[in-house]
């Protein structure tokens, strides 16, 4: 008999059978791979991507009045309109006004 207690003696033969289930429930069933959807197919996962990590946007900030702020975020919820939407609209309306 073998120094370790949960060696078998018929170590050999045990390399042979396949894997049982923990418990004593028979051989486990060989698990295949999922397969994997041709390259360039496969879904993204997770979140869209944002402006941040958009390179046709940029971050511009500018230090307007507190109470301004918080008037403007108010109407923008009542509008369920985002910050940035409503300064791009104003930018442009202000270029187009512009020589």
């Amino acid at each position: 008999m073998s120094a370790n207690p949960y060696e078998s003696e018929n170590h050999a033969r045990d390399e042979d059978k396949p894997p049982s289930a923990p418990g004593g429930l028979g051989p486990l069933d060989p698990v295949e791979p999922p397969e994997t959807p041709p390259r360039g197919t496969a879904r993204k996962r997770g979140r869209p991507q944002g402006k941040r990590s958009d390179p046709t946007y940029v971050l511009a900030s500018a230090y307007i009045p507190a109470q301004l702020h918080q008037q403007v975020k108010i109407a923008l919820i009542k509008a369920d309109l985002e910050y940035s939407e409503l300064v791009a609209q104003l930018l442009r309306e202000w270029l187009e006004h512009q020589p």
